[in-house]
């Protein structure tokens, strides 16, 4: 069965509770500006994604403008250089060659505009994707310094000094953890509206890439989800 591919119009909704439901809670965390910056991009992928798909009309202006100069150029000069007598045989194959030299200049001029905007189309794509990437990076660093088992352990509250961040509660940790998970997500899916709007080998190793960091992301913490319920469920049966 084929993928559906999602759409920023879908996804731009859910980032937007989800940020809600971050600001609500962790306000005074660095989640909140990761958070902050998945909705900025987010928006900008709207207009982005849109402008991905459409040709770069600014290009093909020029090249048809080129066009159609070279072929009034050749029209012109096959009109002056015809003889009002019938032309010989060497007049005859120097028209023909003048003819093939400027069709030849226009293959090679529309080959060199199209080779342009396709350069340009994906620079701006892999551009965006790699902003996801950096973001999707950080994510996963911030909730790699997150261990569930130090939330358990007295000494480690005791052991922090006045400048270091405030402890997270179990409750907090589990839902810090579920936020990085979904914000991972949502960049993943990002992505994949990029990949859909614009696909070639680049932007597809790009895409790969935050694919698979997304997906890590989601993976640890899930687990890490699930040791804290464990260290929590033991914890409980001891009391």
């Amino acid at each position: 069965m084929a993928m559906v591919q999602p759409e920023v119009g879908q996804i731009l909704p859910r980032v937007e509770r989800l940020k809600k439901r971050v600001e609500a809670r962790f306000s005074d965390r660095n989640i909140c500006d990761r958070m902050a910056d998945l909705h900025g991009l987010t928006i900008r992928a709207k207009k982005k994604v849109k402008r991905a798909g459409r040709p770069i009309y600014l290009l093909r202006f020029f090249a048809l403008l080129f066009s159609l100069a070279l072929f009034g150029a050749l029209g012109w000069g096959f009109y002056v250089a015809t003889p009002a007598s019938e032309p010989t045989q060497l007049e005859f194959f120097g028209l023909i060659d003048a003819i093939g030299s400027g069709l030849i200049s226009l293959v090679v001029v529309l080959a060199f505009v199209f080779s342009l905007e396709r350069k340009v189309r994906r620079g701006r794509i892999i551009e965006e994707l790699e902003r996801l990437l950096s973001l999707v990076l950080v994510i996963d660093a911030g909730q790699q310094e997150k261990e569930p088992l130090k939330v358990l352990d007295p000494e480690y509250k005791h052991s922090l000094g006045e400048t270091d961040e405030k402890p997270l509660t179990a409750t907090e940790l589990a839902r810090y953890l579920e936020y990085s998970s979904e914000m991972a997500s949502a960049v993943k899916a990002l992505s994949f509206c990029y990949l859909a709007a614009y696909s070639d080998e680049q932007v597809q190793r790009t895409s790969s890439l935050i694919a698979d960091a997304a997906n890590s992301v989601v993976s640890m913490t899930m687990e890490k989800r699930q040791i804290l319920a464990d260290a929590l469920g033991h914890h409980r049966a001891a009391a």
